[in-house]
């Protein structure tokens, strides 16, 4: 049977633009619950040591803070993030809810696996 693969090439996404976006969006996340437990905004200018990402964009202007962090957003490849996300679901994951690999590849799997252990025992014998 063949697989659903398609025959896509896409560029692979390096481990340091991986961490950039998450950085950011981490970043973004821990942002909103310190602005919601401290609506008074004293967490301003932000910890350098804390906010890495985000500090590089402190302004006293909101306008030109969020300026700062839509260009910060920008500037990481979300876009190919999920691009190589999406390629390894629809290619290699279960239609489960649960990350696990299809069915076409447990099966390739398997058959690896046979294959080597038969090569095993002929060396054994």
């Amino acid at each position: 049977m063949p697989t659903k693969t398609r025959q896509v090439k896409l560029a692979r996404i390096k481990d340091h633009e991986i961490e950039s976006v998450f950085s950011v969006l981490f970043e973004l996340q821990l942002l909103k619950s310190d602005l919601f437990r401290d609506p008074e905004g004293n967490l301003f200018p932000l910890d350098q040591n804390y906010y890495t990402k985000l500090a590089t964009c402190f302004d006293k202007d909101p306008f030109v803070f969020l300026q700062g962090i839509c260009d910060l957003v920008s500037s990481v490849p979300i876009e190919l993030f999920t691009a190589n996300l999406y390629t390894l679901l629809d290619n290699c994951a279960s239609e489960s809810d649960t990350l696990d690999f299809n069915s076409d590849i447990k099966r390739g799997l398997e058959l690896l696996e046979q294959q080597r252990n038969g090569e095993t025992e002929r060396k054994k014998v």
